[in-house]
């Protein structure tokens, strides 16, 4: 069994990485086209953290990412604050229509 202890404010979270590693890969099994490529993405981009010890650890801020966010979705690589501010400016981008990102085949003036 492999154990991650993450520093907390006034106590530590402990990981097993083993449940983590195994609930990300049943949901890459169960993932069809290109929700697949993007979730083998995150997938790979989440065991790379756990080998290198940045696992748990915001890409945004990093402060700590709660144990149950975690749980609930692996392969999260932000906090749920900086979640949403990522979310909010993709939203908002002029190449972002019903969730999903788009080329543009004219030219910007």
């Amino acid at each position: 069994m492999f154990i991650v202890i993450l520093p907390s404010s006034p106590s530590s979270q402990a990981i097993d990485l083993v449940v983590l590693q195994e609930k990300m890969l049943a949901e890459l099994s169960q993932a069809k086209g290109s929700d697949h490529t993007a979730l083998q993405a995150k997938t790979n981009a989440a065991l790379k953290r756990m080998r290198e010890g940045g696992y748990g650890l915001c890409e945004s801020c990093g402060s700590q990412i709660p144990l149950p966010r975690l749980m609930a979705r692996p392969v999260v690589s932000n906090c749920l604050a900086c979640q949403e501010v990522l979310e909010k400016k993709q939203i908002e981008s002029p190449f972002y229509s019903e969730g999903r990102f788009f080329i543009s085949t004219q030219r910007m003036a």
